[in-house]
């Protein structure tokens, strides 16, 4: 097998962010929940940290509270290193995102 390049990791951590922002805009709260190990951490530059799943779920449910009809959208803009992702969003329901 093959070892997993930089640009290899890269773009799947890029789709899975892609996945995980979908899930996220959708009505089940528990639809994020496969994105996550059970001790995942969610850092959210604006929001926090939540450590494990519990906590993100919460941190999901208060968003979807003040927001029902939010739809996170990636903007394609993407950066990886070794420990994580980096990624530009923008909410759907706001067409001047641009």
């Amino acid at each position: 097998m093959a070892a997993d390049t930089g640009a290899d990791l890269a773009g799947r951590r890029s789709e899975v962010a892609t996945a995980l922002f979908a899930a996220w805009s959708g009505g089940d709260l528990d639809g994020p929940r496969r994105y996550f190990a059970d001790d995942g951490v969610l850092y959210d530059i604006i929001g926090g940290e939540y450590r494990g799943w519990p906590a993100i779920r919460a941190y999901f449910q208060r968003g979807r509270q003040r927001y029902p009809d939010l739809v996170l959208k990636p903007t394609g803009d993407f950066w990886s290193r070794p420990d994580g992702l980096a990624m530009l969003w923008y909410d759907e329901r706001h067409p001047d995102h641009g």
